[in-house]
């Protein structure tokens, strides 16, 4: 149509659609006028510049002339086996009444999109747009009820800007999401500046880490690069949380192993008065002692609990 007009059954193009970015207002900006409509070839696309995939998106999307820092060089989503995923499997370029023109409808399942921290996964019919094409992820399942992962803020762990692809998550290491160290969230101590932890993050559960921020357990200079160097002398027999999120649902998995070579004595325990449960106001910390640093009891490790 001339001068970028919509027909009626593409409603959303000049509002919520390309249509609405002055680069492409006009329909032959992505339609070729001359190219032939028709050809006989089912799925055949000629009408447009390029063949109808993923290389016309990146055309604009991977050009900092063309569009804004925070939607250039968009990976590609891939299936589990590492296929690239065309981009038209969730956006229509036309505009839909879903943000950024992702498919009212993918796969059969009316898909609401309206919000990017709360409407990524959908906990009726567990096929939200995180979930709607997911058969073996570990999380997200089509129809699976998620219990053990976030259901909101997705896009802030997997952007879709993600190194290595899209929606990979950030970092791809614990420290990513819980920081370096994580800190307690009522810490009297300042955080997140050269020689001040600065990549410190507060955690999302009460009850640990406070003896995280004391520079005699992590120094203050201490960046991710290290690893798990300054995490494996308290968390020596398995470091994880079993990934089961979040934490604060499931503090009974945070485990705390201090290294066996610190000990004193192997005949009894080498922290006291901690107990690690879910239960509303029942988690606590406790005592560090019968270790190299720490011959009589330690003050509790938690400014909280």
């Amino acid at each position: 149509l001339p001068n970028g007009t919509q027909a009626p059954y593409k409603p959303y193009f000049g509002t919520k659609g390309h249509g609405r970015f002055a680069v492409s207002n006009q329909c032959t900006v992505c339609h070729d006028q001359n190219a032939t409509h028709i050809t006989g070839t089912l799925g055949d696309s000629k009408r447009l510049l390029m063949n109808n995939d993923n290389l016309l998106c990146a055309s604009c999307h991977s050009n900092a002339a063309v569009v804004p820092a925070r939607i250039l060089n968009l990976g590609t989503h891939v299936t589990k086996d590492n296929a690239d995923i065309a981009c038209r499997e969730c956006h229509d370029t036309h505009g839909t009444g879903n943000l950024s023109m992702i498919r009212g409808e993918i796969r059969g399942f009316n898909i609401y999109f309206t919000d990017r921290v709360n409407t990524l996964v959908e906990t009726t019919t567990n096929r939200g747009l995180c979930q709607v094409c997911h058969t073996k992820t570990n999380h997200y399942r089509a129809g699976v009820p998620e219990s053990s992962h976030y259901t909101s803020g997705c896009l802030d762990c997997h952007p879709h800007n993600g190194v290595g692809g899209a929606f990979k998550p950030i970092g791809g290491a614990c420290d990513s999401c819980h920081g370096y160290p994580p800190a307690p969230k009522n810490t009297a101590t300042a955080f997140g500046s050269y020689a001040n932890w600065a990549n410190a993050r507060f955690e999302d559960y009460s009850g640990g880490g406070g003896a995280h921020l004391v520079a005699a357990h992590i120094s203050p200079f201490a960046t991710p690069a290290e690893g798990w160097a300054n995490c494996s002398v308290c968390h020596n027999a398995g470091m994880s949380h079993q990934m089961t999120t979040p934490i604060k649902d499931h503090i009974e998995n945070v485990t705390v192993v201090v290294d066996s070579s610190l000990r004193f004595s192997n005949s009894f325990t080498i922290y006291t008065g901690a107990k690690l449960t879910s239960v509303p106001g029942a988690n606590r910390t406790g005592n560090c002692f019968n270790i190299a640093c720490h011959m009589s009891p330690s003050a509790r490790w938690s400014t909280e609990r």
